[in-house]
């Protein structure tokens, strides 16, 4: 072997340690990015956090095999030819990951990320063959065997972190020096960590080049999600502060005070109650000024009825309300729900002859929360009422819906029939 068995060991057990630690870094940073952006992940975050759940799983192998299994050469072998495999899956998400953060959308390119692939599992096939017949490396001396066998799995893998350094400087202006600095570095540490255990014999440092790498990737990244969600919440404190204005247009506030006017001398008692409606009403409508955080839906259901009461003021008995809340424990931005049946009251009662009659619904599937709206108005085009400014209202929810709770928004209409508004919240894994 050319080194003792004690000194083997002593440095089985550096190794397995150091690899343990990394291990246990990737799976912090791999968590914290899932509590970072839980909705809608961009194809960068979801490559990067493949990229650190393959490495916690690739050092986690390492580990094992040298504290635990470094007594055991069969099993020492088989585990640590896992490892290798699965550096080779994390080569090629690695080039998935440099791809979609360049946004590459060429057709040659595309086809140079498939060939990757292709040298990847190739890379892949020869490890396994050589656990069955060690023909390049013997894993439990580290020590390579044969030139050309050596020289296929370096160049493969090689071939593939020179691609990759290329694409980062050659499309460099796309994400800055910066970036690009935090980067390579993922596509020299095996060519680093080769040339240094010539110096420093059986101790492995690939895994903490890697490691390294990461942390500092998942600090830019970080950065980038913060940066990017404070735009998203000021974008989103804009609709709120539009959404609110819509709500508290002077001619609605002069109908309902006309109303409430009115019953003074009619129904004085009556008078005193709409007057405690309306500002619950109005307490929630400004609520949402100082507040971008999500509701109950039970707390969007008050706003709805008071605002029904308010309205059944103006219309008396012009239209019915129909519930089937079958669930009210879920989150919603506020004032998703609201508007809704506001439409129904302005679409499908105040243009109609006949009584009105509108139904709110939830219910919960394996996959989501929904909340239906209906009414049995007067319909419309649902292709020409999209591309009307009457729109904003929908648009808003989606957007509203969208950049908090990756929710999604459908809209179905019939002429003579009614509309149906639909709204579908994912349950958070």
């Amino acid at each position: 072997m050319g080194q003792s068995g004690g000194k083997i060991e002593f440095m089985g057990t550096i190794n397995g340690v150091l690899n343990l630690f990394c291990a246990a870094i990737m799976l912090l940073l791999w968590g914290g990015l899932l509590q970072q952006q839980p909705y809608k992940p961009t194809k960068e975050v979801k490559f990067f956090r493949y990229l650190l759940f393959t490495a916690f799983v690739m050092m986690l192998l390492e580990s094992f095999a040298w504290l635990v299994l470094l007594p055991h050469d069969g099993w020492f072998r088989f585990v640590a030819m896992l490892a290798s495999i699965v550096f080779f899956v994390f080569l090629g998400l690695y080039t998935r990951y440099v791809y979609s953060l360049l946004r590459l959308r060429s057709g040659w390119i595309y086809r140079l990320v498939q060939m990757i692939d292709l040298f990847c599992a190739t890379a892949a096939v020869l490890v396994a063959a050589n656990f069955i017949h060690p023909f390049f490396y013997d894993y439990r001396t580290q020590r390579f065997l044969h030139p050309a066998g050596t020289a296929a799995v370096i160049l493969l893998g090689g071939t593939v972190l020179v691609i990759n350094c290329v694409l980062l400087i050659r499309y460099r202006e796309r994400i800055g020096w910066y970036q690009v600095a935090l980067l390579v570095p993922l596509s020299v540490a095996p060519a680093l960590a080769f040339l240094l255990r010539i110096w420093i014999g059986n101790l492995q440092i690939f895994y903490m080049l890697i490691a390294f790498s990461l942390i500092a990737n998942y600090v830019r990244l970080s950065a980038n999600l913060f940066i990017d969600y404070r735009k998203q919440q000021e974008k989103l404190r804009n609709l709120q502060i539009r959404s609110t204005t819509e709500r508290m247009k002077p001619h609605y506030i002069y109908n309902v005070l006309t109303s409430i006017y009115y019953l003074c001398d009619t129904d004085p008692k009556l008078a005193q109650q709409a007057v405690g409606t309306f500002s619950d009403y109005l307490r929630s409508v400004l609520e949402t000024l100082d507040t971008g955080e999500l509701i109950d839906f039970d707390e969007e259901l008050h706003t709805i009825k008071s605002y029904l009461e308010l309205e059944k003021m103006r219309f008396e008995d012009r239209f019915n309300v129909h519930y089937d809340i079958q669930t009210k424990n879920f989150l919603l931005p506020p004032f998703t729900v609201q508007p809704l049946v506001e439409n129904a009251i302005k679409h499908g009662v105040e243009t109609s002859e006949q009584i009105g009659e509108i139904w709110i619904e939830s219910y919960e599937t394996p996959e989501y929360y929904v909340v239906v709206v209906r009414d049995n108005g007067k319909g419309f085009d649902v292709e020409h009422f999209q591309q009307t400014k009457s729109n904003f209202g929908l648009r808003y929810i989606q957007k509203l819906l969208d950049m908090t709770v990756g929710g999604k928004l459908a809209l179905e209409s019939t002429v003579g029939v009614g509309t149906t508004v639909t709204l579908r919240i994912p349950k958070k894994t």
